[in-house]
């Protein structure tokens, strides 16, 4: 069923709901343990293996799906996709092949992909490959020293920022971390 109003697609009008679901079980899974290893670091083994299983699901549903759309499953799903993705770090060639399909349906129709998150998932693996990034958005922190990755022709890095749709610059992305850690403590 798709009903649209005004140009708008509610949740209803998603095409696998089922898929939507699962998406949200798992991301939601993966990020209460996440929270728990923040306390207790012998939890870490525990989102270790869950990042490996998702991966494992995810390729089935890139098999069948392609890169999951915002019209497929909806926003708050494709994000998820995108998360579990993200934190797939022990198999950088999924984490490639994920680009590749994100990059070809931002190519397709880009009003079903986030181009910021195609943005984040690229510095992701350059940083992965020890590589320079391409929008700064990775850093180093040590207490309260926080300094970007190295990045790719920096001179022009926050213009390719603001060309995905990222509107801090690398600089003030770096303050408001900064501001973050002291409220935490950070020394």
């Amino acid at each position: 069923m798709s009903v649209r109003n005004f140009g708008t697609c509610y949740t209803f009008c998603m095409k696998e709901i089922a898929l939507a679901k699962e998406i949200l079980r798992r991301v939601g899974a993966e990020q209460e343990i996440r929270n728990a290893a923040v306390a207790d670091k012998e939890k870490r083994p525990y989102y270790k293996k869950l990042d490996r299983q998702n991966s494992k699901w995810l390729k089935g549903v890139f098999k069948t799906h392609g890169w999951p759309t915002f019209s497929l499953v909806g926003k708050r799903a494709a994000d998820g996709v995108w998360m579990m993705v993200q934190h797939a770090d022990h198999d950088l060639a999924f984490q490639k092949e994920s680009l590749r399909l994100m990059k070809k349906q931002l190519k397709k129709d880009p009003t079903e992909v986030s181009k910021i998150r195609v943005a984040y998932l690229t510095d992701r693996i350059l940083g992965n490959e020890h590589k320079p990034l391409e929008f700064g958005i990775m850093f180093n922190v040590d207490g309260l020293k926080v300094t970007p990755f190295p990045i790719r022709d920096i001179k022009n890095v926050d213009k390719r920022r603001r060309e995905y749709g990222i509107k801090s610059t690398v600089e003030g992305r770096r303050n408001a971390l900064l501001r973050e850690l002291k409220k935490l403590g950070a020394k």
